[in-house]
Formats: C-alpha cells, structure tokens, sequence
C-alpha cells in the first residue's frame, strides 16, 4: 500500500462515552502516530513461555497549516472573550493554567494505492487528549518561507479497550461517511 495524501481532519469532543460538536479542526499536512506497546515476558524453564505486546498508549503528531483561534479553545478547552481595540470588538483567546483539554476523537483520510487501484483508508483515533502547542515563528529571509503549526495529542482507549478504528473504501465519499458515522456529520464552517 502507497499512501499518496492525507484530508480531512475531523475532531469531535468526548462526553459521557459520546462524540459531541464535531469540527473540522484544520487542514492537515502530515500526521504522524506512534504507538507505544507493552513488553512483558514470562519466562519458564530459561526460555519466554508467554509475551505480551499490546497498547500501552500513544502519541498523534500532526502538521496543520493553521490553528485558528475557535478551534485551538475547542481542542485545548481555552476559552476566548471579547475585547475592545479601537471601538472595534475583538475575539480573544485566553489561557489559563487551569484549562482543561477535552477528551476528543480524531478522524482522517489518506488516499492508498494498491495495486495500482486507487482507495480511501480512513482513521479514527477514538480518544485523545491534545496538549498545548509550541510558538514557533522565524524572521523572513531573501526568498519567503511557509511557516505551519505542529500539534500533538495523547492516545488512550475508551471504555471497551479500543483505541482507532480504520477502513478501507472505493470512494472519497465512503471513507468521509465512515468518519461521520462514529465522530459525528461538523457543521459547514465550523473550525478550519
């Protein structure tokens, strides 16, 4: 399998063991999950008689081209008041030290290729905690360089043990359908 793209990025907040007010959070670059597995071996008689290599927990890198305010509240659970600069009203967002991220599922989209046919493997990460991004920005130089945000988010399981669910599909369209069916359908405009 070749994965050629990635689209789609979908976040819904968990409560009560239920996806709730989805958005779409940004347009994705890149994503990157690393899954860190247990190791534990019985040995008996000098030898490994039993091991044990499932998930202990994770990490989900992600490059996205921006993280606007609204949606950096809703995964970081900020919050964003208003304020008045010049007589205009303007849209703040406030960090506090006792701001508490939301549980949230994360959804997306590659487009595979196997055996020259192309398909749709969608992804979701059921349930995630994000923390807050680094501030990065550079000087521009001779020739002008595109500067993106890296956010990172925790993986644990759900209440049955289960941490991602993923699918293959022939269309675009399955694959975004899937998304929706577990972490909910984000109202148009909404986040990104």
């Amino acid at each position: 399998m070749a994965i050629v793209g990635i689209k789609n990025l979908q976040v819904s907040k968990m409560e009560n063991g239920k996806y709730i007010e989805p958005i779409m959070l940004a347009d994705i670059i890149d994503i990157d999950i690393n899954i860190e597995s247990n190791d534990k071996k019985l040995y008996a008689s000098d030898k490994i008689k039993e091991s044990n290599r499932s998930f202990k927990s994770g990490e989900i890198k992600m490059t996205i081209d921006d993280l606007i305010d609204k949606s950096a509240a809703y995964i970081l659970g900020m919050k964003t008041e208003a304020v008045e600069v010049n007589g205009k009203s303007v849209n703040v967002l406030v960090s506090n030290r006792s701001d508490k991220a939301p549980y949230v599922g994360v959804g997306c989209y590659s487009e595979v290729s196997r055996d020259n046919i192309t398909a749709y493997r969608a992804i979701v990460l059921l349930k995630n905690m994000f923390a807050i991004p680094k501030e990065k920005a550079k000087t521009r130089e001779d020739t002008m360089e595109y500067q993106t945000k890296e956010v990172t988010a925790t993986i644990f399981t759900d209440d049955k043990g289960n941490w991602k669910k993923e699918a293959t599909f022939e269309t675009e369209e399955e694959a975004i359908e899937f998304i929706h069916s577990i972490l909910g359908n984000p109202t148009p405009g909404e986040g990104a």
